[in-house]
């Protein structure tokens, strides 16, 4: 019997240390600042134009992974031929790596009962690889160690990507679909 009291004993100092442990954690907690969003890498952006030719005959699209489509903007340029397209991509260089393909795809639309027969299209996509966020992380971490000290945080967010301009011919803007 005493030795059970003894394990009881045990655990009930276990409990209490938990909860204690527990309450001042959330108190620390409680206690932080949220400063906001900060964005990093942004010392590292570049600009790289990546050019690419289309079959001025056929209709295509542009595809563009990771970006936002308010980021992206189409712009017609006189000075280019029909069959040219021209990507300015800003990229964070030591996080991510643009890349460009061309493909011809079908495209099967059907309206109500009838089918229709297919028709081709280009589609051009805009990827990228990401190359690695914690060299830039590692970069900020004596700047997350000052905010905790003064208890405070940020959250952080890498910038991937800047603005991407798609510049084109007017025949080719009308090819374009959505």
């Amino acid at each position: 019997m005493k030795r059970r009291m003894v394990w009881f004993g045990i655990f009930l100092a276990g409990a209490l240390m938990t909860g204690v442990g527990g309450g001042i954690a959330f108190g620390e907690y409680a206690s932080l600042k949220y400063l906001g969003t900060e964005n990093v890498g942004q010392e590292h952006m570049v600009t790289e134009t990546l050019k690419t030719s289309r079959d001025p005959e056929m209709p295509f699209s542009v595809w563009i992974n990771d970006w936002d489509r308010r980021e992206v903007e189409f712009v017609t340029d006189s000075t280019l031929t029909d069959d040219v397209l021209i990507f300015e991509i800003e990229y964070n260089e030591q996080a991510v790596t643009p890349l460009l393909d061309r493909r011809r795809e079908q495209v099967f639309e059907e309206s109500g009962w009838e089918e229709e027969e297919p028709r081709m299209q280009e589609e051009f996509v805009l990827w990228s690889t990401v190359d690695g966020d914690f060299a830039t992380l590692w970069n900020c971490k004596d700047e997350i160690l000052e905010d905790l000290r003064q208890g405070a945080f940020h959250s952080y967010r890498i910038g991937y990507w800047g603005h991407v301009t798609v510049r084109m011919s007017e025949q080719a803007a009308s090819m374009m679909e959505e």
